[in-house]
């Protein structure tokens, strides 16, 4: 249990740097677009569109994340009472 937990958090800590590193991305794509555009100029395609969708990702991500927290801790602490359950039931029962 212990090791999946691990695990879990290891993907959890993976997929949030990622999840950093897109929000990054997105910055710098709307500040280069905001330089073009104060230069007079603008871009062959609108990024609007794009960056709204990826930031609309980011979100979703961010809450399937929180969910899965959410799960993981509900799991954890019903395997924890089943094995508190089912010690008391060996030493009770001489097991």
């Amino acid at each position: 249990m212990e090791g999946d937990q691990g695990s879990l958090q290891g993907d959890i800590s993976t997929i949030q740097s990622d999840i950093s590193g897109l929000e990054t991305d997105i910055s710098n794509v709307k500040n280069d677009a905001a330089q073009l555009s104060s230069n007079g100029a603008s871009p062959a395609q609108n990024p609007s569109t794009a960056l709204a969708a990826g930031q609309q990702a980011i979100t979703s991500a961010n809450n399937a994340i929180k969910s899965a927290q959410g799960q993981a801790s509900t799991i954890i602490a019903e395997a924890a009472q089943l094995a508190t359950t089912a010690q008391n039931h060996k030493n009770q029962h001489g097991c």
